[in-house]
């Protein structure tokens, strides 16, 4: 939760999963601040390289309303 909550707070992560035309769609959302920069970061981690490698689909976007962040991934079932 390290991108959803500034240290010490805490919310909602929803994760739901459902078979959509011989994939699976995966969507987690949370509640959180959103997507912001961090001035600390030394680059890029393991996670979006990681997703886009892995998953056929992926999309971020803004949660309900513009609060929180919504990612959505879909996988090949074969």
């Amino acid at each position: 939760m390290l991108h959803a909550y500034p240290p010490g707070e805490t919310g909602p992560l929803i994760l739901e999963a459902r078979v959509v035309d011989r994939e699976i769609e995966v969507t987690i959302t949370d509640m959180g601040r959103g997507m912001i920069p961090r001035p600390n970061s030394t680059g890029l981690g393991l996670g979006l390289p990681l997703m886009t490698t892995l998953a056929r689909t992926l999309a971020i976007s803004d949660g309900d309303g513009g609060r929180g962040t919504e990612v959505r991934m879909r996988f090949a079932l074969e």
